[in-house]
């Protein structure tokens, strides 16, 4: 699995997340939150996948009043309202894909999970 491979330089733990933010998709430090490597959104999102992705939003986005801001305006709710939502977006790759670039683009940070297949 990725996180056990994944060490963060600055902490030394291995809780490695993947976070969309812009149209880039970054592995950041579970922990303390330092990013260990960046690539892009769309290329990891393939558009007929059916492989099964869950998105949330990132829990620090309370201290990021833009982005805060952002998710009001798209879903008219407080922001604790939106993070309760859990998962924001479940489905195929293929299913959800728009819907996270539309996020990510609009500069609302998510973090990306696959779900085993068992």
């Amino acid at each position: 699995m990725l996180d056990s491979q994944l060490l963060c330089p600055d902490c030394q733990t291995q809780h490695v997340e993947g976070v969309a933010e812009g149209m880039s998709y970054v592995l950041r430090c579970g922990a303390c939150g330092d990013a260990i490597l960046a690539t892009s959104l769309i290329a990891i999102l393939k558009p007929d996948s059916d492989r099964i992705i869950e998105a949330r939003l990132d829990p620090r986005i309370e201290d990021r009043p833009a982005a805060a801001a952002t998710i009001e305006k798209l879903w008219g709710l407080p922001v604790a309202e939106v993070l309760a939502r859990d998962p924001l977006f479940r489905g195929p790759t293929r299913t959800v894909r728009d819907m996270i670039l539309a996020v990510a683009q609009a500069g609302v940070p998510l973090v990306l999970h696959w779900p085993s297949s068992s």
